[in-house]
């Protein structure tokens, strides 16, 4: 599990809890979701067993770069299936994505097939 420290700002602005850094609507997003808010999502939405996370480098710019894992059958996972985004800095509509659907299946877990380890 990696430690994420979530800037006072965020902190302030309730972006955790109910309030998301994103809107409920994705056609309502109107800026790439910023690396801070996003970590501080990605932090509030951890449950072991699950949803986890593990830091597995840093970026050029020193950002953390997270490796996401949702999981709802344990190791005894059949299909594993690796999404990838913003493999470069510039591209950021991947990461976006990818953080809608997990928000999806952070509240609603059942949604992952029991039997797939989606990374």
């Amino acid at each position: 599990m990696i430690q994420v420290r979530i800037p006072a700002v965020l902190l302030a602005a309730g972006l955790l809890g109910a309030a998301e850094p994103f809107p409920a609507d994705p056609l309502q997003l109107k800026a790439p979701i910023a690396p801070a808010a996003a970590q501080a999502f990605l932090a509030s939405v951890q449950r072991p067993g699950f949803l986890t996370l593990r830091e597995i480098g840093r970026s050029a710019g020193g950002r953390p770069i997270t490796l996401v894992h949702l999981n709802r059958g344990g190791s005894k996972a059949r299909f594993r299936v690796l999404l990838v985004a913003q493999q470069h800095g510039n591209e950021t509509s991947g990461k976006d994505a990818l953080l809608y659907l997990v928000r999806r299946l952070a509240r609603q877990p059942e949604l992952l097939p029991v039997g797939v380890d989606l990374w």
